[in-house]
């Protein structure tokens, strides 16, 4: 329900009034991402989930929404973080059942 609202109000999940105009963090993508990024490392450090779980997990307790986690998740990947065992995408996406295993430094 978070996401369904966030795409009819630019990826907003907050009534901001007459400050609709005024530019925030959240509205800044590489640094939403970074956050995100950082969140996910220290919350899952040595963990090994799915991409199901973790949104479940964290969804409600963050202001993130799903597509969010997955770019963050697909730039730990891209920088070797996490490792993603496809199950559900086929091959570069990360949904559903995929295993997601948080590390530093994977080999």
């Amino acid at each position: 329900m978070k996401s369904c609202f966030a795409s009819f109000n630019n990826g907003k999940v907050e009534y901001l009034g007459n400050r609709s105009s005024v530019l925030t963090l959240f509205d800044l993508e590489e640094v939403k991402n970074m956050e995100i990024q950082n969140y996910l490392l220290d919350r899952f450090h040595g963990a090994s989930m799915t991409f199901s779980q973790i949104v479940e997990t964290i969804i409600d307790d963050t202001f993130y929404l799903e597509k969010d986690i997955r770019s963050a998740l697909r730039a730990l990947q891209r920088e070797r973080k996490i490792e993603v065992q496809p199950v559900t995408s086929k091959r570069n996406g990360i949904a559903g059942d995929d295993i997601v295993k948080f590390g530093e430094m994977l080999a």
